[in-house]
């Protein structure tokens, strides 16, 4: 599909759509179709926890990056596994270059609810080794974790057990490398939400979703964390509730909130808008509206000031006109003053995935999950994006197929890559990239 069929297809969707949202009608197990499942009031897994692909699929999803065009960049490196297997957790470099993993799941059997972790573990990277921490206090999986300008790192929400999300908020020191709890007292529960660290230090926390009646309900509130005051301050709501969203700082000061999924009733809508928060108004103005709708995407702040939005969920029109979901290869570019722009097509869909910024200038997007067999199957592939040729190439594949991973860029310049799932289940292993000099 190239950029002119692309548009074609918006403008059709449009005239379908006067609300310029995309709804997702369909009536297959949600591992089939990838809507959002719920197990035990409260568990959300999507395909990714029924793992039951045949072997050929993993051999299927290698050799689409063994491809005789392959223009490798970059090195991977095996490092010292955690010690405990994780997905979906976080992991946050500290002032000292360590990196901080929180949380995360180990996925239960079929259509069993996953369980999540409390534990947390510290990589030091000039040791290659793993240091246990103390547990939090509670198990949290979809949650965030900011670091805060005097290094400390607030953890919010997540799903705490099959049937709860997480209330309270917790304070990691590392320096006596101990847990506190943040008064919740103002606080809402989310989870598949997003939080960003201002540039005045407040931490903006916003959307996600909450359940109620033992169904997930969208959000478009948003609430401040203040460090020097240590409480929760209300900050004023987004125009559109919405979760699995993200949320980039901007060179500004601003947060540019993009995409994420709504639910109404029992529909799933993946959105097209974006939207922005002025921290010093204290308002959201709207931020115009991408070519795709898509949630579990990725978003990146390039050195031009412009943000790179890759890939991704979302859902498509069929000629019977109603919409089905899928994995996306779709790129745009996030200008400013509402303007996105297409942006090239990486060469395989992929959700779930990772894409980090590092000292090239380019942006590195590592593994995630591409449709085989019907079944989200984990890639080991790596995409690199050239802000400058606004052109798309193929790096180095990791070791180790993987999605639900987290990527952090260390100090010296490395991509850190840990956890996440594979086809025979939780990962503990650890991986790093190294750029060709």
């Amino acid at each position: 599909m190239n950029a002119t069929q692309w548009k074609g297809q918006k403008a059709w969707a449009l005239k379908k759509s006067t609300s310029h949202k995309m709804e997702c009608h369909c009536a297959k197990p949600p591992a089939k179709c990838g809507q959002l499942a719920v197990w035990g009031g409260f568990v959300m897994d999507w395909m990714l926890a029924l793992m039951l692909v045949l072997s050929g699929a993993a051999a299927l999803a290698q050799s689409r990056v063994d491809r005789p065009d392959d223009t490798r960049a970059g090195q991977w490196l095996t490092l010292a596994p955690m010690q405990t297997a994780r997905s979906r957790h976080t992991a946050t470099l500290l002032e000292d270059g360590s990196v901080l993993v929180v949380g995360g799941m180990l996925p239960g059997k079929r259509y069993q609810p996953a369980r999540s972790h409390a534990s947390a573990e510290l990589y030091v990277p000039a040791q290659d080794t793993w240091i246990p921490l103390p547990d939090m206090e509670v198990a949290r999986l979809f949650h965030t974790a900011t670091r805060l300008q005097d290094g400390r790192v607030l953890v919010v929400g997540g799903v705490a057990d099959t049937r709860s999300t997480a209330v309270q908020a917790e304070l990691y020191e590392p320096e006596r490398r101990q847990w506190l709890i943040v008064d919740s007292s103002a606080t809402q529960q989310r989870v598949m939400h997003a939080a960003v660290l201002l540039h005045d230090g407040r931490v903006l926390v916003m959307g996600g979703a909450q359940p109620q009646g033992g169904r997930p309900v969208a959000l478009n509130s948003a609430e401040l964390y203040d460090p020097q005051q240590r409480r929760w301050l209300p900050a004023a709501a987004m125009h559109e509730a919405r979760m699995l969203h993200t949320a980039i700082i901007l060179a500004d000061g601003r947060v540019l909130v993009v995409g994420g999924v709504t639910i109404q009733g029992n529909m799933e809508i993946a959105l097209s808008h974006a939207e922005i928060y002025d921290p010093i108004q204290n308002v959201w103005q709207p931020a115009g509206e991408m070519f795709d709708s898509r949630y579990m995407h990725a978003a990146t702040l390039l050195e031009d000031g412009a943000v790179l939005v890759a890939a991704g969920m979302g859902t498509r029109q069929s000629q019977a006109q109603t919409s089905r979901p899928e994995i996306r290869n779709t790129a745009e570019l996030y200008r400013g003053a509402s303007v996105w722009d297409v942006s090239g097509f990486l060469l395989e869909p992929r959700s779930e995935h990772t894409a980090s910024l590092l000292r090239d200038g380019r942006v590195w997007i590592v593994g995630g999950g591409t449709p085989v067999m019907r079944v989200n199957a984990p890639l080991a592939s790596v995409e690199v994006y050239d802000p400058v040729a606004r052109r798309w190439g193929v790096g180095a594949a990791m070791t180790q197929e993987r999605m639900g991973h987290s990527a952090t860029v260390l100090s010296d310049g490395r991509l850190l890559v840990v956890g996440g799932e594979s086809l025979s289940g939780g990962l503990s292993s650890v991986e790093a990239l190294t750029l060709e000099p």
